[in-house]
């Protein structure tokens, strides 16, 4: 917290007398504050907001060939996710390889060989943290998802639930 604000130690140890920022101690007394409220503090106080605070969107790779399935995926998304749209498996995997995402939404219905690129990915280290969404109209076993290495399986007709969906796998 002085690093961010470029001040001493007890210049923050005065603002947290002053209430001036909440906080918690350790029980060896040490001050920690939550992320929130430092960045609220900083916004307060017109510091600058330090890249490391900044909260970043939540980035999902659709693979998919309909249009109409990306605008659909969209508004199921919202706002506050970054959706970016492959029609190509190649380009997917190209994209996956320079900065992975943290949701993979498949649309199986249009693109036969989906299953294989899971397959192919869920065998590289960096792809680990990265959850997949099935989407089909198709009944899809959830047995068979998650031995394919599927973390959540929607209806195609239940595109409008996908942030929800998105959010329950990611967690808090």
């Amino acid at each position: 917290m002085a690093r961010f604000c470029k001040v001493d130690l007890k210049t923050i140890h005065n603002w947290v007398d002053r209430q001036q920022i909440e906080h918690f101690r350790t029980p060896g007394r040490h001050l920690r504050f939550r992320r929130a409220d430092v960045v609220d503090f900083l916004k307060r106080f017109n510091y600058p907001i330090p890249q490391d605070l900044v909260p970043r969107k939540v980035v999902v790779f659709c693979l998919t060939a309909d249009p109409a399935f990306t605008t659909a995926a969209r508004k199921g998304c919202g706002s506050e996710i970054d959706l970016v749209s492959y029609e190509s498996v190649l380009d997917l995997g190209l994209a996956f390889g320079q900065s992975p995402p943290d949701v993979l939404l498949l649309d199986v219905d249009s693109m036969a060989d989906s299953l294989d690129l899971v397959r192919s990915l869920k065998k590289h280290p960096t792809a680990e943290p990265c959850q997949t969404i099935l989407c089909t109209q198709r009944e899809f076993s959830d047995d068979l998802a998650a031995a394919d290495g599927i973390d959540a399986c929607i209806p195609r007709s239940s595109l409008r639930d996908l942030r929800a969906t998105i959010e329950k796998l990611l967690g808090p």
